[in-house]
């Protein structure tokens, strides 16, 4: 029975330049980047990644304040414009506390329904703002949009 995770080395370059440009806070930070080599799913939907803020007793066996783990498959089928968005949503997660001076997980910005929302429109100030956003960048003209991940 083969590995189930491994070193992500080709994702530290990209990272590097999503901090510089989106994520300064985390200039210091010391990030483990792996790829997960099995499936990865979750209540029937693809996982595309996900980040990890180490505890005090892991960063003192091996040092880092993030791990964040891909999906290998979905990984080397993407391009890089998708393996972008993938690492920065991840990145997004990794933060800052300046009153408590350390480092915390982020949660996300909206957790919501489609259903929901098709049936009661932009109802919180959360759906409002990523309705805002969707609209700016004209994302209700491309129907042909496709799902990373593919589960539809």
């Amino acid at each position: 029975m083969g590995l189930k995770y491994e070193i992500a080395e080709d994702v530290q370059n990209l990272a590097k330049q999503l901090i510089s440009k989106y994520h300064p806070h985390l200039g210091l930070a010391k990030i483990a980047y792996i790829f997960k080599t099995d499936t990865w799913k979750k209540n029937g939907k693809t996982i595309l990644g996900s980040a990890h803020r180490c505890s005090e007793k892991e960063k003192l066996l091996h040092g880092y304040d993030f791990i964040i783990t891909l999906n290998h498959f979905v990984w080397a089928t993407v391009d890089v414009n998708r393996k972008m968005a993938i690492l920065d949503h991840e990145l997004c997660h990794c933060g800052w506390d300046d009153d408590e001076a350390k480092f915390i997980l982020v949660p996300h910005d909206l957790e919501d329904f489609v259903d929901v929302v098709r049936r009661h429109g932009l109802y919180m100030p959360d759906v409002e703002a990523m309705g805002r956003a969707m609209h700016q960048l004209n994302l209700f003209e491309k129907p042909n949009l496709k799902v990373v991940g593919g589960n539809e």
